[in-house]
């Protein structure tokens, strides 16, 4: 299949510009969900009220739609829960879809249920509030005594789970979350790119709907997040998912296609994905030169170069990019009296040199060896050539090289967690 490759280049002065026109956008509803669009206000006509409201199953926020039936009691038969046709990120993933059922399903968890048989038989009988905690606080403190108090462990979701309330105060140390492997990444990355006021759930989500080409690197977009529906108005206009996964995820039961990897290998294959990029030189230069930290130069214990150690008087925060002809400028954040970041401070004319690998002579007059954070990834991935890193992933070669090529051709996004 032969791809013509797209320009897509956005200038900060063209993305400020098309706001505007994205809010609108974004605030109609799309044609996914015309259909639901259309139930609601054949609801409304008949004396239902709709109550726009955030989803919080998670840490997403989607927008729904709570409907009720006004003069009725509030029962399963006269609310029901929509995504909302007119909100960016609609959500009706399985949790809020589910909304009803945890609410009054007649066979949802009234009370405890403590297991009466053996393992795997199904038989159980309810018990009390009070039964079940004083159970598990007598074999809490049965193990303690047996084994100390490092034998208990608890997990939750965050770093501010509750669970912290029974491990911390016995004096055990186990308390494990698995927010690492969830959104944290994520958040952290926003407040390092973007500042604080971007770090939450819901503020920045990838612009799935105007993709072409999406990779997704053990990333199941089965999850709780609205973000299928944006993705699948995506799809009907074309979009190729490629999801990377040892096993094979809901997505690509349809149309996505599936690319086994064996476990713990991503990064032999992103590093081959990087390599092929560069060798083939079609690779995204001017994106890296501008808008990464491609171009900055790093000196040889890895720390890069300040505007403090080039010039007396200088700001440490600002870091060191060079021309081809051995200029200099400077390209740091600017922050506000309360430290957020408010602004990037860069000259937008300087052209950087993204190979340049030298010496630069400091403000006390030695001479520092340096070279591009580019030139250094280009290095450390040399060796994980397409061959090399189907050695360690078990992906073909020859399928490695046909996704960078797409990837580069079709200006593919890669998507590989919440948040992210």
């Amino acid at each position: 299949m032969s791809v013509d490759f797209v320009n897509l280049s956005m200038t900060r002065r063209k993305l400020i510009k098309g706001t505007a026109c994205s809010a609108a956008a974004a605030s109609a509803p799309s044609l996914v969900n015309h259909a639901f669009a259309e139930q609601i206000a054949k609801l409304e006509k008949e004396g239902w009220s709709k109550h726009p409201v955030a989803c919080t199953m998670c840490g997403a926020y989607c927008g729904i739609l709570a409907m009720r039936k006004e003069g009725e009691p509030i029962s399963e038969k006269t609310v029901r829960i929509f995504p909302n046709p007119g909100h960016p990120q609609q959500g009706y993933c399985g949790r809020s879809a589910g909304a009803m059922w945890i609410w009054n399903h007649p066979l949802r968890l009234r009370k405890p249920l403590k297991r009466i048989g053996e393992k795997g038989e199904g038989k159980f009988k309810e018990i009390t509030w009070d039964e079940a905690l004083n159970e598990i606080g007598a074999k809490v403190k049965d193990l303690v005594q047996k084994y100390g108090e490092s034998c208990i462990t608890t997990t939750s979701h965050n770093f501010q789970g509750m669970s912290k309330w029974l491990t911390f105060p016995l004096g055990s140390p186990n308390n494990i979350g698995h927010q690492s492997s969830c959104n944290a990444a994520g958040i952290n990355a926003r407040n390092w790119v973007f500042g604080t006021g971007f770090s939450g759930a819901g503020k920045l989500e990838p612009d799935y709907e105007n993709l072409r080409y999406l990779l997704l690197i053990g990333r199941t977009m089965g999850a709780s997040m609205g973000a299928l529906h944006t993705l699948n108005v995506a799809r009907a206009k074309g979009a190729r998912v490629v999801a990377i996964d040892p096993k094979m995820p809901d997505i690509t039961y349809g149309d996505a296609e599936w690319v086994a990897i064996r476990p713990g290998t991503d990064d032999a294959f992103l590093s081959a994905l990087i390599n092929e990029m560069l060798r083939t030189n079609t690779a995204d230069l001017d994106f890296i030169e501008k808008g990464t930290n491609g171009a900055y130069l790093i000196k040889e214990n890895g720390q890069p170069l300040t505007q403090a150690e080039v010039i007396q008087g200088g700001d440490k925060t600002k870091y060191v990019v060079a021309s081809p002809d051995g200029r200099l400028s400077f390209r740091g954040v600017l922050r506000n009296d309360k430290g957020i970041p408010t602004a990037f401070d860069e000259d937008s004319s300087f052209k950087a040199d993204l190979n340049m690998s030298g010496s630069v002579k400091l403000a006390d007059g030695s001479s520092c060896p340096v070279k591009t954070a580019f030139v250094i990834i280009k290095e450390t991935l040399a060796p994980y050539t397409p061959e090399k890193s189907s050695e360690i992933t078990g992906i073909p070669a020859d399928m490695i090289r046909r996704i960078a090529r797409d990837f580069t051709n079709l200006k593919g996004v890669i998507d590989d967690g919440w948040y992210t």
